[in-house]
């Protein structure tokens, strides 16, 4: 039963997989917290591609033989799927916390005068005049 399964959703099984060169370590500077997170963003990427794949398959297997346990699947899938997303957002999210890039409290306004130093001040008393009779 399962090779027909895996026939159909084009799986591979793991003792083809094993003989494998697989890559090792990075040789970068990187920390390992941050190789770490690296690995994680690259495994969820390359479970939501893969499931994307298993989707659109088990659909179409689903649909050609109306049996409830592929509804089921596909359900369960998708489930699984939007939780590898979810935790993808929420790695990226934490990454950025950690870098200090939260983006609160972080606007940068610059204004830039065109202009002569004596239209500058006029525009400036200007200001200051009416900010005055405001108050």
């Amino acid at each position: 039963m399962t090779d027909k399964i895996d026939e159909t959703l084009d799986l591979v099984s793991i003792d083809e997989v094993e003989g494998e060169n697989l890559p090792t370590k990075r040789e970068d500077s990187i920390s390992k917290e941050d190789e770490d997170l690296e690995l994680a963003r690259e495994n969820l990427h390359n479970l939501i591609e893969g499931g994307q794949a298993a989707l659109q398959e088990l659909s179409g297997l689903a649909t050609s033989s109306q049996m409830p346990e592929c509804f089921d699947s596909i359900s369960r899938l998708t489930k699984a799927m939007l939780e590898a997303n979810r935790d993808l957002v929420k790695l990226a999210e934490k990454r950025k916390e950690e870098k200090g890039e939260s983006g609160k409290g972080n606007n940068v306004n610059n204004h830039l005068y065109v202009g002569s130093t004596k239209e500058l001040l006029e525009v400036i008393k200007a200001k200051k005049e009416s900010d005055d009779s405001t108050k």
